[in-house]
């Protein structure tokens, strides 16, 4: 059968994958996982199916004896964050995040605010695949709570955070996602000035594309040279992540976390940071400069976040723009990355671009190969076979995730399926740009004659 759990939560189209029927499904599944009469938070994003999908997640769980406390329209990260301050026992996010508006899912998350970990899907996954649910009896149905009133709870966890005296002009871009109840606000409240695009909550997402890339950006980065503001600051449909423009309107997502990781790093001497395969050594580079200390993952926020509780590290990222700050939340957090970007500016006394300057220079490229969910195994089985002949001087072949090449001469290539997409991901990097870009052509030419020799 066709896995349900990608590398976050389930994900795929309305009317397909996700249904309604579905959602009830996992309430019923997740009533039996979890403790008897156990608590559950859920909150939902903007979709316009979210509501929908909402009232049939609750059903199951009241079915199944669940007590919810409804959230209503919440950022993820402060879904994760309440169900650990209203001592829930599950929290249960309704968004696709940065996917198309015709796409939802359904993210889990366990008492402590961190995404359910993989084991633990695993063994939701059987209960609903095998329909193996338990109704409870007709005395025994759980109760909703509307809980919206909660919200505040995270909000002044964001304020208390930082402490921020400049007084930022800052043009920030929800991108009519769950960012718009909280950025404005909590920006406004830090003293900050603002000049706002696509703030206005809309499940069609009509002003860019959900997903904070630097080809959806380009109006921010107008906005923000046009302006003369300090910062852009972009999110995704859930605010999971966040994406940082410099007062000349640039976007560097890997140098942006080499900033932030070596701030950490620096901060916190000889401590760990968490980033994923797909990451440039840039990262590297500034945190161990630091005497911080390095430690790879499979890509995914739910494998940061894992590594981040077993080796007690302070702080995880990938260069989408999804960083874990476990001191406050165990969730990628895109409103807490932002609010505590600015702390950094404002204490280096220098302006985003300048701090940027500061980052080994490296190309990084990346790309997209349209492949279907059930050849992407195919794929990468073939892939193994074939990649490593492709290519000369590789020094080592690593399968953490995907299949790793590095080279040599420090460049390195990376071919994974998404977990969240029909796609395969290609990444490529190198300290030479044309270097970078070959490589990354070479691989996206061997993926895509794979993925028809696959289909045939």
């Amino acid at each position: 059968m066709t896995k349900l759990f990608g590398t976050s939560g389930i994900r795929g189209h309305v009317g397909d994958l996700i249904t309604p029927h579905l959602a009830m499904n996992v309430g019923l599944a997740a009533s039996k996982f979890l403790k008897k009469h156990a608590r559950v938070a859920i909150g939902r994003d903007i979709r316009t199916s979210s509501e929908m999908l909402e009232f049939a997640l609750i059903s199951g769980l009241l079915a199944g004896g669940c007590d919810v406390e409804r959230l209503g329209i919440v950022p993820t990260p402060a879904l994760a964050f309440l169900t650990k301050e209203l001592n829930c026992d599950a929290g249960f996010m309704i968004t696709a995040s940065h996917n198309p508006p015709e796409y939802n899912g359904i993210k889990v998350y366990d008492s402590d605010g961190t995404a359910l970990f993989p084991e633990k899907e695993e063994i939701l996954e059987k209960i609903i695949l095998a329909k193996d649910f338990e109704y409870t009896t007709w005395q025994m149905i759980g109760n909703v709570r509307d809980s919206n009133d909660q919200f505040e709870n995270y909000t002044d966890m964001l304020l208390r955070s930082v402490s921020i005296e400049k007084e930022f002009k800052i043009v920030v871009d929800p991108g009519c996602g769950a960012a718009s109840f909280v950025v404005p606000h909590v920006l406004r409240e830090l003293g900050c000035k603002l000049v706002t695009l696509n703030a206005q909550p809309d499940g069609y997402f009509p002003g860019r594309k959900s997903e904070p890339s630097p080809e959806n950006l380009t109006v921010l980065c107008d906005v923000v040279q046009s302006s003369h503001a300090d910062i852009g600051l972009a999110f995704d449909g859930d605010a999971d992540r966040m994406v940082a423009v410099d007062e000349n309107g640039n976007i560097a997502p890997d140098s942006l976390l080499a900033l932030f990781s070596g701030y950490i790093s620096n901060s916190h001497k000889g401590c760990t940071i968490v980033i994923p395969v797909d990451t440039s050594m840039c990262v590297q580079n500034r945190v161990e400069a630091f005497g911080g200390k390095i430690v790879y993952t499979k890509v995914g926020d739910v494998f940061v976040a894992k590594a981040i509780k077993k080796t007690n590290a302070k702080f995880g990222g990938e260069p989408a723009g999804a960083w874990i700050h476990p001191e406050y939340n165990m969730c990628p957090d895109g409103p807490l990355s932002a609010v505590r970007l600015l702390e950094f500016i404002e204490k280096s006394d220098l302006t985003l671009s300048q701090n940027l300057d500061q980052i080994p220079k490296f190309f990084t490229k990346r790309s997209k190969i349209s492949c279907p969910d059930n050849l992407k195994q195919k794929v990468m089985d073939m892939a193994l076979d074939t990649i490593p002949s492709k290519f000369e001087l590789i020094s080592e072949l690593f399968t953490l995730d995907g299949i790793r090449i590095n080279f040599e001469d420090g460049a390195w290539i990376l071919i994974r399926p998404s977990g969240t997409e029909p796609i395969i991901r290609a990444s490529a990097e190198a300290q030479d740009h044309k270097r970078a870009k070959s490589l990354l052509k070479e691989s996206e030419k061997i993926v895509t004659e794979l993925v028809k020799e696959a289909t045939k």
